[in-house]
């Protein structure tokens, strides 16, 4: 439920962008070093930047609730016989 929210933008693109790094497991099959490319890198990091980027950058949005007659707030010493006349 956390990741719902707009600031959790950059979390949720790490969750993603990390992925590519278990390609260090194929390299190694291949007799490589143990070593996350840099390109890889670039990709992870990068992309989190950017997310992050975008939260700092975006304006901020303002929510507006409607409400109906019926729902309207009042005041707690407001009665509901004054209501009804």
């Amino acid at each position: 439920p956390f990741l719902r929210s707009a600031s959790t933008l950059p979390l949720m693109v790490w969750t993603i962008s990390i992925l590519p790094t278990y390609f260090v497991w194929h390299l190694r099959s291949l007799g490589q070093v143990w070593e996350v490319p840099a390109w890889i890198q670039i990709l992870e990091y990068g992309s989190v930047a950017v997310a992050v980027a975008i939260v700092w950058l975006r304006p901020p949005t303002k929510t507006v609730m409607q409400t109906s007659p019926e729902e309207s707030v009042l005041p707690s010493n407001y009665s509901q016989d004054a209501k009804s006349e």
